[in-house]
């Protein structure tokens, strides 16, 4: 489940975890674009407040590299650095044609969740999760992310809060709505 692939280009995402979520681990974004413009990064821009970054590496070649410098960075500006993952923009691009609930995307884009996680996780995982899903609900395995469809509502599915603690801390979700606006930002 490589999430982390290089990018010609240099276009990279990165996606902050557990960031301004009930007032606690505050980071405004024009302070995080701050500090990673500060740390060499280019074009550095971000959407909505949860940890959504899109920026240009032009000395950073590889998703470890743009990690562990935006890790650094984060860390001497706000006092703590969250979990944090990197992928290209193809990266990102390869998980959005991956969708394996394209159907549900387009007429609930909010319903949808790619989790991103640093490595891959087994079906087998899952399968001990899955009596927790309610009707409808769904999660597959691709390529590039955890995939979840939950027609009822993510924030009250018992099936998604099961799934974030099976992939564990370094996982991170996104609607398919954001993982949209995100993909715009890198033809930006």
């Amino acid at each position: 489940m490589p999430v982390s692939k290089g990018s010609n280009d240099n276009r990279w995402i990165l996606l902050l975890r557990g960031i301004n979520v009930g007032g606690k681990r505050s980071m405004p974004m024009a302070d995080l674009r701050q500090c990673l413009t500060g740390a060499g990064f280019d074009n550095v821009a971000t959407y909505i407040q949860s940890g959504n970054v899109v920026l240009d590496a032009t000395s950073a070649t590889t998703a470890e590299r743009v990690v562990e410098i935006s890790a650094a960075a984060i860390g001497e500006a706000f006092g703590f650095s969250p979990p944090l993952q990197a992928l290209s923009a193809e990266g990102l691009a390869e998980a959005i044609a991956e969708n394996p609930f394209a159907r549900e995307s387009v007429a609930d884009p909010k319903s949808v969740h790619y989790f991103f996680v640093p490595t891959p996780r087994a079906p087998a995982e899952l399968g001990a999760i899955a009596e927790r899903a309610t009707a409808g609900e769904k999660a597959i395995v691709g390529e590039s992310a955890v995939y979840l469809s939950t027609p009822n509502g993510f924030g009250t599915s018992k099936y998604a809060m099961a799934l974030a603690k099976t992939l564990g801390p370094n996982a991170t979700a996104r609607n398919h709505r954001s993982v949209l606006a995100i993909a715009e930002l890198t033809r930006t």
